[in-house]
């Protein structure tokens, strides 16, 4: 029942979204109806049943105290179910609090950042939702984190920035990717910088395929011992040790991507963050790209930062005269991406471990 029920609500609020005025302030009417449902997202990822997906019966066992030495959790986790203990002797209200953490700030980061709040959201039920919110809830909390950071990092507010990134590696280590955006800026980009990203991309992919192994060459010692984890499990045939750069979604992404940087004059008016929006989507992108001969390292770091698209590709409406246009290429985008999701999310044991 739950992959029609939210290809249903999906298809409603992708309806509503090619109807959404991509203007700075939003009606009232506008608002009631995100946040209907981010509600329904929040009730969703709160309330589903343990053992719908393998994360949910592994973070199930841990509340009830069967340890795992083969898992290293964060100290948040433990704290969380510490608290959610003394509220419920049961591991659903633990759902409830991670939701309840994640989800809310995910939708204030959408407000904060984009104009186009529907679309924004259709994008994140496209594939993150699912794929994080849903499953691997301690980095969901991390991306909605930084997702409402960058609002504050466009405005030159980077000492806050660094505050809430911090906090986003407490919930989970990968975020630690966060701390070299620090350095990176918003201003428009100009032919020099155009040209620099639109060349990352096929550098990466060519990293790809002469498979260098880059992690000798991280100097981040917890970094470096996830990714050893992830060889030794790939060495003895756990986890897959191939992973497809060139399937349909990947090379949609990056056309959506290139037509933004093509038409990114014209954008800017209405999306004053539009370069630090570029800049981070090809950090994500390099990421997959440069790991890709470890596919859950590939995704894992890739996906912390690759929610940054929850925000980038709505932009694409701004490029057209017609704005139905852009938002038909996004809504086809998410749809092909929540395929996707619902197949790698069934096929997934301990993807967040």
């Amino acid at each position: 029942m739950f992959i029609p029920f939210y290809f249903l609500l999906m298809t409603i609020a992708t309806s509503l979204a090619l109807f959404e005025r991509g203007e700075e302030k939003k009606t009232r009417t506008e608002g009631l109806v995100f946040f209907f449902f981010v509600m329904v997202l929040f009730v969703v990822a709160a309330f589903r049943p343990v053992g719908i997906d393998q994360d949910s019966v592994n973070y199930a066992a841990l509340f009830n105290g069967q340890e795992n030495d083969e898992v290293e959790m964060e100290a948040s986790f433990y704290m969380l179910v510490n608290l959610c203990r003394v509220l419920m002797d049961d591991p659903r209200i633990l759902f409830v609090v991670y939701a309840l953490l994640a989800i809310p700030i995910k939708a204030a980061g959408i407000v904060r950042g984009s104009r186009l709040w529907m679309l924004s959201l259709v994008v994140w039920m496209g594939y993150y939702y699912i794929y994080q919110d849903f499953t691997q809830i301690r980095v969901a909390v991390s991306t909605g984190i930084f997702l409402f950071a960058l609002s504050l990092h466009g405005r030159g507010q980077k000492g806050l920035s660094l505050l809430l990134y911090l906090l986003a590696i407490y919930f989970h280590n990968t975020a630690v990717m966060y701390i070299p955006l620090l350095f990176i800026g918003s201003k428009p980009l100009g032919r020099t910088g155009k040209l620099i990203l639109a060349s990352l991309p096929p550098i990466g992919i060519v990293i790809n395929l002469m498979h260098i192994d880059p992690v000798m060459l991280l100097p981040i010692p917890q970094l470096q011992e996830r990714i050893e984890l992830y060889e030794t499990l790939r060495d003895s045939g756990i986890m897959g040790d191939t992973i497809s750069t060139f399937n349909i979604p990947f090379l949609f992404k990056l056309f959506i991507f290139y037509f933004i940087l093509w038409k990114s004059e014209y954008i800017n008016e209405k999306v004053p963050m539009l370069s630090l929006y570029m800049k981070v989507f090809i950090y994500s992108i390099s990421c997959f790209l440069i790991f890709s001969f470890l596919p859950v390292m590939a995704w894992r770091l890739s996906e912390v930062t690759g929610i940054i698209e929850v925000l980038l590709f709505p932009a694409i409406v701004y490029a057209f005269r017609e704005e139905i246009y852009g938002k038909l290429i996004v809504s086809a985008y998410a749809f092909m991406m929540v395929i996707q999701g619902m197949i790698l999310t069934s096929n997934t044991i301990n993807t967040d471990f």
